[in-house]
C-alpha cells in the first residue's frame, strides 16, 4: 500500500513537472514571437523617422530602443511607439498577462509599457498625432506582410 502511494505521488510530481515545462515552452514561444515583432517595428520606425541615416547608425538606434538606458527624447519616443505597436498585437483580454513579456523585451517594468501605450492612446505629447499616423502606416505594412506570408503557406 505504501509503495503504491509513493508511485502515485511520483506520478503526480512528474505530471506537474510536464505541465510546468509545457507552460515554460509556451511562454518562451510568446517571448520570441513578440521579440521578433518588436524588432520589426523598431526597424520600421527608425527607417521612417530618419530615412537618410546610414545603416550602421540605424542599427545603433535600434539597439538603444531595447537597451536599459533612458536615452535621448528621440530614442524614448521611438521606444514608446514600438511598445505601442507590439502591445496592439496582444488581445485585450490577456493584455495584462503579456505586459511582463513585453517588459522583458524592452528591459522595462510592465507598468512602463502600460504607461507608454496609454500615453500614445491619449495623445499627451503635442507631436503624437503625426507619430500616430506613422504607427498606423507601419502597422498596416506589418499586417500586409503577415497576410502575404499566410497566403504563401
Amino acid at each position: 500500500m505504501q509503495t503504491k502511494n509513493k508511485i502515485t505521488n511520483l506520478d503526480k510530481k512528474i505530471q506537474e513537472y510536464l505541465n510546468l515545462r509545457k507552460k515554460m515552452e509556451k511562454d518562451l514561444d510568446e517571448f520570441f514571437f513578440f521579440r521578433d515583432r518588436a524588432y520589426f517595428f523598431a526597424n520600421a520606425i527608425i527607417n521612417e523617422s530618419v530615412p537618410n541615416l546610414p545603416q550602421r547608425e540605424k542599427e545603433v538606434l535600434i539597439k538603444e530602443i531595447f537597451s536599459k538606458r533612458r536615452g535621448r527624447e528621440r530614442i524614448s519616443d521611438a521606444r514608446k511607439l514600438c511598445m505601442y505597436c507590439v502591445a496592439r498585437l496582444v488581445p485585450y483580454e490577456c493584455r495584462f498577462a503579456r505586459l511582463a513579456i513585453l517588459g522583458e523585451i524592452f528591459q522595462r517594468d510592465h507598468s512602463t509599457i502600460l504607461y507608454a501605450v496609454d500615453e500614445i492612446r491619449k495623445n499627451k505629447h503635442p507631436q503624437w498625432e503625426s507619430r500616430k499616423r506613422l504607427v498606423e502606416k507601419i502597422f498596416n505594412q506589418y499586417l500586409e506582410k503577415e497576410i502575404a506570408k499566410q497566403g504563401k503557406l
